[in-house]
Order: structure tokens, then sequence, then C-alpha cells
């Protein structure tokens, strides 16, 4: 849709497309400015000597997003050594509930030290981004506790009133019938503003994107 609505040509992978060894060749035949590989997939590719191998064609890549799973600072310190590395990189944290993005963070490398995951940055437009102690009040800037996201989100799940009831929830921190949805995603805000993702409240996990 964000494709779409610009006026750009979106372009989806094949399947026969989708080896991270292909990336590089994908993306100079389609002429692709703006790329969104998930987070697993971007990994994989650093890894390969693809990532780092020079190409005769120049890549017109100007935007690289990564999403569905927590961006290990590892491969963000390495981005300016691939391919890649003259494309901005951004990191984009949100799940299905809300409409996919909630927070986005444009990385800087260099401002990661010793962090092992790159934070997820700030609310984007129309949401809203907090962290709560287990009473449902604000944590103070710097605790770590469940992030609630408000603004745009989903009406429920289909056919699961009492999970819907449990996720989202009458929005004390917004205006008079708005909505928040619990993620049970850990997170802690920092003095800058910048929201830190810290693991989960129960025993969830990310594999290649999928919830398990």
């Amino acid at each position: 849709l964000p494709a779409i609505a610009a006026g750009a040509c979106l372009v989806q992978r094949a399947e026969g497309e989708a080896s991270p060894e292909r990336l590089l060749d994908w993306l100079i035949e389609h002429e692709i400015t703006f790329a969104y590989p998930p987070t697993a997939f971007a990994a994989n590719w650093a890894a390969t000597p693809a990532a780092s191998a020079p190409s005769s064609t120049p890549l017109r890549v100007r935007n690289v997003i990564l999403g569905g799973e927590a961006l290990p600072a590892e491969l963000a310190r390495r981005w300016n050594e691939t391919a890649l590395g003259g494309a901005r990189l951004w990191n984009c944290y949100g799940p299905t509930e809300i409409v996919v993005w909630a927070t986005y963070l444009a990385v800087d490398p260099s401002a990661l030290g010793d962090l092992a995951v790159v934070p997820i940055g700030r609310p984007a437009r129309g949401r809203s981004a907090r962290v709560v102690d287990p009473f449902g009040d604000l944590a103070p800037l710097g605790v770590i506790g469940e992030l609630w996201l408000g603004g745009i989100v989903a009406r429920g799940y289909l056919g699961r009133p009492d999970l819907t009831a449990e996720r989202f929830v009458p929005d004390p921190f917004g205006p008079p019938g708005s909505r928040a949805y619990r993620t049970g995603d850990l997170a802690r805000l920092r003095a800058d503003g910048v929201l830190e993702f810290h693991g989960r409240t129960d025993h969830q996990v990310k594999v290649r994107g999928f919830r398990v």
C-alpha cells in the first residue's frame, strides 16, 4: 500500500528469487530503490559472500527497512561493510494487531554502543507507544515494562472475545473511547525518547518472523 499510494512500482519476489545469494541481482534487475526484506533474511544475506562482492552495476537502493523480529546490533554494525551499506537502514517495529508498523528508527551503527539489539525507536505518526508497569501506570524513564500501543489498532481477534478483551483494552492515556493494544513485549523508554526492546512477558519467540 505505501508503494502504490506514493505512485511507485511495487515488485514482489517470486518463489525462485527468494534465495539470499540472488538478492543483489534481483535488486539490480528490477531497479529497486526501497527494499523491505525480513530481518532474518537480511541476516542470512549478510552472511553470504554475495553480500560483500563488488558489483559492476550500481545499486539504486536508497532505503532498506528491516522488521518482523528483533534486529541484532551485530548486523547493524556490519551493515556499512555490505553491498547495501550505501542505503539508509531503518528498524521498524509493530505487530499485526496495530497494522504492522508502530515505531521506527533510522539506524546509526556508531550510536549503538554495547547494545545487543537495535532500539525500536519512536512512535510513527498517528501512533502512541507507552511503557506500562504491572499496575497499569506509566513506568518511569529507563524502567522496563510492558509496551502498550495506541492510535490505529485492530478491532480484535475473530471468534476470540476472551483474547480480544485481554489484549485490546481502553487506553487510559488516550482520548475518551480510544483503545490500546497490550503487546506482551517488554520495553524501556530512554531519556532521549527512544524505545528499547527487552523481550517478552511470556514465552513467545519469533522464528523466521513467525510467532511460536
